[in-house]
């Protein structure tokens, strides 16, 4: 039995070496492939992506925030929430019934407020092409992503590799077998 207990931790140990060489492969190989021109490119392109649309979506929104019947739904949503917060605060009511008609305002009013920054966000050209860069970038880069992830696949170190981890776990599991048969 003490053979098989030894055997099983030697097989363990084989096993941890092996996913930890795997995983040393496959870090090497992506980390190989993110150096590569075309993934440099395209991650660059995606994070100017996301800077172009993020400055739309807050020019939008502080353009926004200049007219006045937002500036009244914000207004109103806040006195809403301060009401709510006053009522729960005071224990005035614990009845979430009570609370839900207190809060019935400021839902409406953050309704509202959606709405607005909705059609301004629909209505806006230059986000809306902001918004499509910035879908083409990410498509390129998940495309670029998977071409990855199948080429590691398909490299022979990282064959190797997965085949060693396949072999040890084959090798743990008839070892850790062989200890339950003889206990």
């Amino acid at each position: 039995m003490k053979a098989c207990r030894v055997a099983a931790a030697q097989a363990d140990d084989e096993l941890s070496n092996s996913q930890k060489a795997l995983a040393g492969v496959v870090s090497a190989l992506r980390q190989a492939y993110e150096g590569s021109p075309d993934y440099v490119a395209a991650n660059t392109a995606l994070t100017d992506a996301q800077g172009i649309y993020q400055a739309e979506v807050t020019g939008v929104l502080a353009n926004l925030a200049q007219r006045s019947d937002y500036q009244a739904i914000i207004k109103a949503k806040q006195a809403a929430q301060d009401a709510v917060e006053r009522a729960r605060d005071s224990g005035v009511t614990d009845d979430p019934t009570v609370l839900a008609e207190l809060a019935t305002p400021m839902l409406i009013q953050a309704s509202a407020q959606q709405k607005l920054e909705s059609d301004a966000f629909d209505a806006s050209s230059s986000l809306q092409a902001a918004k499509n860069r910035l879908a083409s970038a990410r498509q390129a880069m998940d495309s670029l992503k998977g071409a990855i992830e199948d080429a590691i696949r398909a490299n022979p170190k990282y064959a190797d590799a997965k085949l060693a981890v396949d072999t040890a776990r084959i090798k743990a599991g008839a070892a850790h077998q062989a200890l339950a048969a003889a206990r």
